[in-house]
């Protein structure tokens, strides 16, 4: 199985969701992403892309190929720090596009980029967590990360808002985890993902 579609199929598996198109479909590579949305919008390792032009829209999910490598080696071996935060760069990708489509073709409604960056904050420590364990993760995720230096402003405050707000519920995640309520914390988790923005912060106040 390819590494975007071993990612997506997880986290539909983890939210019991279904109805997505397969991710791979909408890969784009750097000379696509060029040609369809502008010079200017060539990402450095991941980005969900998105063009509207009225009703129409376009949606290409661009990973540079030494990230999804690299993300494939985590798989493999689990060893190498640099490869982890590759590995979370891809899930990253994959989960802004399922969670993009999820948003539009399940409820049909718009989703702001704030959102779609705290689900996939929650979306990389829970699959970390229940799957691929590593020591120190929580710190790793949300303590020791350093943003990109050519984010503008705007950019960077979303980035530390959903980081915030996603480090408080993956603190729950593991009180739950460690007095034995896996189940709980997958169950509780599908219903966050259902749920808008402004009633996830209102869910993740009351978890913390």
């Amino acid at each position: 199985m390819k590494l975007l579609t071993r990612l997506q199929t997880t986290i539909e598996s983890i939210y019991r969701i279904d109805g997505s198109p397969p991710v791979e479909d909408f890969r784009v590579d750097a000379g696509q992403v060029i040609e369809l949305f502008g010079a200017e919008a060539r990402p450095n390792r991941e980005a969900l892309l998105v063009s509207q032009d009225g009703e129409h829209t376009d949606v290409g999910l661009f990973v540079d190929e030494d990230i999804a490598n690299a993300a494939h080696r985590f798989l493999s071996e689990r060893e190498n720090s640099d490869d982890l935060d590759s590995f979370c760069a891809a899930l990253e990708g994959v989960s802004h596009f399922v969670y993009f489509m999820y948003c539009g073709l399940a409820q049909s409604r718009p989703v702001s980029l704030l959102e779609l960056e705290l689900q996939a904050e929650v979306d990389k420590y829970l699959l970390l967590r229940l799957f691929y364990p590593h020591e120190g993760l929580f710190d790793r995720l949300f303590v020791g990360f350093q943003l990109d230096d050519g984010l503008d402003g705007e950019a960077a405050e979303r980035y530390r808002r959903a980081s915030a707000e996603a480090s408080r519920y993956a603190r729950w995640i593991d009180q739950r985890i460690e007095r034995g309520e896996t189940v709980r914390v997958i169950a509780d988790a599908r219903a966050l993902y259902r749920k808008t923005f402004a009633d996830k912060l209102e869910h993740i106040a009351r978890a913390a």
